[in-house]
């Protein structure tokens, strides 16, 4: 299997807000026909979740963490549930951290579509809209559309059964796709391991500005801890937040000042040149289709995204 594409983004979502949640992506997986193997389809992503929760992130978070990280993790459950909404989020009275299945599913998903358009330069395209896709069947759901569902990618792609399994299989393929989902799950839970860590409180009685230091202190917190632990939280940025910023473009809306502009947490996430110099960096941007310079141009497009939406104030 020679053939590979470098997969360039083109980031051009508007930046008004943001909420930490990600859809239902379940509705990728085609229509199963019994109680049964629906169940049996969440229970296989419920254990995935909690595999990699006891076996990758909990271990290497340890490793590397600091004393009073250590104390809380700890002291932290760790729960995957089923939830509509697919709000992944830390409750400090509980000393828990929850993540919807459904945002398992969607990394999944994300990953499978984006490692067959790697190894299928023609798929590159179709590849680049499918994230609007998802957007548009979440919002269809919203509106109370019930019998709406994605397809696989591949069909999309009009790959054959045949041809998508064999390549499923591969092992290069194979990798990159758990890679990019163990990566964003690596952020993702650092992030909410950030929020109690760093005691953040919630309620109404907070400012706006307040409730977004937060959020820019835990994505700095679970960028950090995500790669020191060796893992690559720019997966993060270009699954995730790739998502998010379309929402937020969809959505329009004034509801989600509580957390800063996609942009603007992208281009705070993360130091670009400890990003580049810490170990396997420049290997974890060769796994998802990046060099170096394709990926300090995409992170100055999401600058100057953030100093738009902050109205020309950096």
């Amino acid at each position: 299997m020679n053939s590979r594409c470098n997969i360039k983004f083109s980031f051009s979502f508007s930046s008004v807000g943001f909420i930490f949640v990600i859809f239902w992506c379940c509705h990728s997986i085609p229509a199963l026909g019994s109680e049964k193997e629906i169940e049996d389809t969440w229970q296989v992503f419920h254990d995935a979740g909690m595999r990699t929760w006891q076996k990758r992130l909990l271990p290497e978070f340890r490793n590397v963490a600091d004393n009073q990280t250590k104390e809380v993790l700890d002291e932290t459950s760790f729960r995957v549930v089923r939830f509509s909404d697919f709000n992944a989020f830390s409750n400090r009275k509980k000393m828990e951290v929850i993540i919807p299945i459904g945002l398992i599913v969607t990394l999944f998903n994300f990953a499978d579509a984006y490692s067959l358009a790697w190894v299928k330069p023609e798929c590159v395209e179709k590849f680049k809209k499918y994230p609007n896709t998802l957007v548009d069947v979440y919002y269809r759901k919203l509106r109370g559309e019930s019998e709406v569902y994605f397809k696989d990618f591949a069909e999309i792609c009009k790959i054959s059964k045949r041809e998508a399994s064999a390549l499923r299989e591969d092992q290069d393929v194979y990798n990159m796709k758990v890679n990019i989902v163990v990566d964003s799950l690596a952020f993702i839970v650092a992030h909410e391991i950030g929020h109690l860590v760093l005691n953040h409180k919630s309620g109404h009685s907070l400012t706006r500005s307040l409730l977004q230091k937060q959020e820019y202190d835990a994505d700095a917190f679970g960028a950090k801890l995500a790669s020191k632990a060796g893992f690559q939280p720019q997966g993060a940025l270009f699954t995730s937040f790739w998502i998010f910023g379309l929402l937020e473009s969809e959505d329009g809306t004034n509801n989600r000042d509580n957390h800063p502009p996609v942009s603007c947490r992208v281009d705070k996430l993360i130091n670009r040149d400890e990003l580049i110099d810490f170990p396997g960096s420049l290997d974890g941007l060769k796994r998802m289709g990046f060099t170096k310079e394709g990926f300090m141009k995409s992170l100055n497009d999401i600058h100057n995204l953030c100093v738009n939406a902050l109205g020309g104030n950096s």
